[in-house]
């Protein structure tokens, strides 16, 4: 049985063995290069990730245009909410696509050696991207706010009138 929290001197040089690591073997420019290895690591697995997300997102796509464009005797309810998740898909979409896009950035401005995404520390860098979330918040917060008053502005129907409660929320 293996207990946790107790570590003998036998386990840990068998430890430093397998990984090549012994005690100071290990010099600062060694460790900012393993650093910057897992960082780039990191940015890639998550670059792969968003490319990924991105394809299946188009997948749903393409699928919901042809849903709609096949099926026009489908109910009216069917198609609205096909509607919306058209919307909503191509949101996600520009959403991936900006990610990605940030991401390369972040990595062309390493490979160069701009400095810009060195300087920064983590948490500048959490500032910047919960900044970046707070701008898209406020612009979602205003396209809904000029929904409602377009749609206040129109005559009442009873499609709009459940619209705009629907804006309202």
């Amino acid at each position: 049985m293996i207990e946790f929290g107790s570590v003998s001197d036998d386990d840990e040089s068998r430890v430093e063995e397998n990984c090549g690591i012994t005690p100071g073997s290990v010099t600062d420019g060694d460790a900012d290069q393993m650093l910057t290895s897992v960082q780039q690591t990191m940015e890639n697995s998550r670059l792969s990730a968003l490319q990924k997300d991105l394809a299946k997102e188009m997948k749903v796509k393409d699928g919901l245009e042809k849903f709609m464009s096949t099926n026009t005797s489908a109910s009216r309810r069917y198609l609205e909410d096909s509607k919306n998740m058209l919307d909503d898909s191509k949101a996600k979409i520009a959403l991936l696509r900006m990610q990605i896009d940030k991401i390369a950035h972040q990595e062309y401005d390493q490979q160069t050696g701009n400095g810009a995404a060195e300087s920064k520390s983590h948490q500048e860098v959490m500032i910047d991207d919960l900044l970046f979330r707070l701008r898209k918040e406020t612009a979602l917060i205003d396209g809904a706010k000029n929904m409602v008053k377009i749609l206040r502005a129109q005559p009442q129907k009873k499609s709009d009138h459940r619209s705009l409660n629907d804006a309202s929320l």
